[in-house]
This record gives C-alpha cells, structure tokens and sequence, in this order.
C-alpha cells in the first residue's frame, strides 16, 4: 500500500509468501508453557486482530488493483469487472462489526470501533474509484462502461459523506470531539487515509469540468 501511495509497483508479490492471516484471538488466549495455537474465534468476536485481518484484505486488493491498472499490458474491461466483482465480495464478507452502518445506527458502538469501521469504508471506496476512473469519463457516452462511470461517481460521493459525518462527529460535543480520525489509522492505513481526504472532490468535479459533460 506504501509503494503505491508513492507511484512505485508493490514491492512483495503474494505468491512468493505463504504466510496466513493471523487467528482472531485474545491476549488472554495466548500463556506460557502452551503446545499449540489456539482455534481462531469467530468473526463476531471484536479483536485488535480482526481489523488487521480486515486491512490486510483491503490491502490485497489494492495491489491485485495497482497491477491491473498500472501494467503496460492493461487489462480488459472484462478482467476489470472480476476484480469488481472480488472486491465487492471481500467487502461484503468483512466481519459483521466493520461492515458500513450510519452513524445513526452505530450510536451503541464504541467510538474506536465506529471509527475504524469508517476509515476501512474510505478505503474501499477509494479501491472503487482506482479500478473505474479510467472509464470516469468515456462512459459518459459509451454504455460500455456507464457502470465504471457510475461506480467511480458513487464511490467519490459516498467518501464525501463520510467525510462531511467525520467532521461533525469531530466538532465539539460530537463522539469524536476528543480524538483525531487518524488516531486510530496508524500505519499504512493512516497514510492512505490521510491521502483519500483530499481525493473525492477531484473525482466529483472532473467531469463537470469536461467540455463535453
């Protein structure tokens, strides 16, 4: 996800590692003096290791994504729309707890949890518009590709809004009054995070900035 930020290619390839996501356990899973590795819990058990195993799926994409859109050799729509279609299903399949809710519907959750569930949402939907925005513009007149144009709009408008919901969160006497959305996207999350701010409105206004819009 680094290299990327950067314009460089990933630097480690999947297929030359075969470590596994790490098991969704508890600190107090883990003793000394114990012979085997516990069985993971399930996904509706709220770890600090279930939004790392939620990242790292974002961040597999990502790069199955940086490949097929940075290659000299560029994929056809048809392989673009497979990866649509994989990231759509990894989205889908997140844990139940980081799956997208209103801020309305998570006024029982707590505020780290809301958080993180907003921040793996903008980089989503900034995975969105990496795969479609090439077609942002030529399906406007191609029907081809209106479902790139409409995907790569959408998802620029839905970061808008969670943006526009951080900031009133984070105004006083909102949930986040007392913290910084970045607190709690640390590393290559908080870096790309911090990037997909200032992207939405580009995507939003480039095609009302086209003369033939």
């Amino acid at each position: 996800m680094s290299s990327a930020q950067i314009g460089l290619p990933k630097m480690i390839n999947e297929t030359m590692s075969d470590t596994q996501e790490p098991s969704n356990l508890l600190d107090s899973d883990l003793f000394e003096g114990m012979t085997h590795v516990p069985a993971t819990r399930p996904d509706t058990v709220v770890t600090r290791v279930l939004v790392m195993q939620a990242k790292s799926r974002l961040i597999s994409m990502q790069g199955m994504i940086t490949e097929a859109t940075n290659s000299a050799y560029p994929s056809s729509y048809t392989e673009v729309m497979q990866i649509d279609k994989l990231l759509t299903d990894t989205y889908n399949n997140f844990p139940p707890d980081f799956r997208p809710k209103s801020m309305a519907e998570s006024i029982l959750d707590e505020p780290g949890l809301v958080m993180r569930r907003c921040l793996l949402e903008l980089v989503y939907h900034k995975l969105v518009v990496n795969l479609h925005r090439k077609y942002l513009i030529v399906g406007r007149t191609d029907a081809q590709y209106l479902y790139s144009r409409r995907a790569c709009l959408e998802a620029a408008l839905a970061s808008l809004q969670m943006q526009d919901s951080l900031d009133k969160e984070t105004q006083p006497g909102g949930r986040f009054s007392k913290v910084s959305p970045f607190a709690y996207s640390k590393g290559s999350l908080g870096s790309s995070v911090s990037w997909d701010f200032f992207k939405p409105p580009s995507h939003r206004s480039f095609p009302a900035q086209s003369p033939t819009h």
